[in-house]
């Protein structure tokens, strides 16, 4: 890795969260062609919701324009995806929440005394 910090760098999030929280200032505070309804992070991963794929494009756009980094997105269907480890559906302007498990977990966990 030539830039930014090491992964699994004590640092590492502290970092992010400084480097998306000046990020998200610059774009959010001074952008009045796009302002999403919705918008939440944790740490790189964002859930924001926007009146169309136009203005959710636009808003990805200004974020790497102003940044090194690469974004990608994802569509919901029927006003549900997940995200990250929760379920999230849009219902009578409301968010149901739900827990969500890839398909690949398998379930099988250490136990805290094995070596």
């Amino acid at each position: 890795q030539t830039d930014g910090v090491s992964m699994g760098s004590p640092l590492g999030v502290t970092m992010a969260n400084f480097y998306m929280t000046a990020l998200e200032n610059k774009i959010l505070e001074s952008s009045t062609d796009v302002k999403p309804h919705t918008y939440c992070r944790y740490v790189d991963d964002c859930f924001i919701v926007t009146d169309n794929i136009q203005s959710l494009e636009e808003l990805k756009n200004s974020f790497e324009r102003n940044s090194v980094l690469k974004f990608t997105s994802e569509l919901g269907l029927q006003n549900k995806i997940n995200f990250l480890d929760v379920h999230i559906e849009a219902k009578d302007n409301n968010y149901e929440t739900s827990v969500y498990q890839k398909p690949t977990n398998a379930g099988i966990y250490l136990h805290a005394n094995s070596e």
